[in-house]
């Protein structure tokens, strides 16, 4: 049980750290959101993930691709780090109907990897 416990802690507080970071009150929040709303524009991230749009405003996806074509786990958590969807992407994209506007933490993984970024929906 102690082992079960400490894997869990270990996979969370990365995406726990980030929610803490995100439910930091700024002067200006629109600094810290890198818009990215097409391919072109996106970055590659660790493990070579795009991720786009980010923020969500006028799209019901979020289409994720890597530089590997593996399957892919999403896990999406509110900023007070409780799942709220979970999802295995089909055809790169993952649907972000069910969520509401806010800021979420999303977690990538694939191939025993992962890799966690701030989701908004505006």
């Amino acid at each position: 049980m102690n082992k079960l416990c400490t894997a869990f802690m270990l996979s969370i507080l990365p995406c726990l750290a980030l929610a803490q970071m995100a439910a930091t009150p700024n002067e200006n929040p629109e600094k810290d959101i890198q818009k990215i709303s097409s391919k072109e524009e996106a970055v590659k991230q660790d493990g070579g993930i795009l991720m786009y749009p980010n923020p969500v405003v006028h799209s019901k996806f979020v289409t994720i691709t890597s530089d590997k074509e593996l399957q892919k786990d999403v896990l999406v958590y509110n900023v007070m780090g409780k799942e709220i969807l979970k999802q295995q992407l089909k055809n790169n994209r993952l649907d972000v109907t069910s969520l509401n506007a806010g800021i979420y933490i999303m977690k990538v993984v694939q191939d025993g990897r992962y890799i966690a970024r701030k989701l908004v929906i505006r």
